[in-house]
């Protein structure tokens, strides 16, 4: 970070340290509302991520009734292909 900034070349008795965030740093209150605007994203991801895991156990629970669905549905459709066949093959 010396290099970054330069310092060494400018200050090379003064002892201090120059971060990122302390060059952009404007006041308390922006600080403040910048954790206070985390702080609510961190809630609304949290409150996300609590329904996405209902959601995902109500899914996991109607999962089998829809393969059972999917299973007589494939069989329902089988059995007519079977029956247009033989009318055809018969006329």
């Amino acid at each position: 970070m010396i290099n970054e900034y330069g310092l060494l070349n400018k200050y090379k008795n003064l002892d201090f340290k120059l971060t990122k965030a302390g060059e952009e740093f404007i006041s308390f209150a922006e600080l403040e509302k910048e954790s206070e605007t985390i702080k609510e994203r961190e809630r609304i991801e949290f409150e996300k991520l609590k329904v996405d895991l209902v959601l995902a156990k109500e899914m996991l629970k109607e999962y089998p009734k829809t393969k059972w669905f999917a299973r007589i549905g494939f069989i329902i459709g089988v059995l007519l292909l079977l029956k247009e066949l033989y009318m055809l093959i018969c006329k």
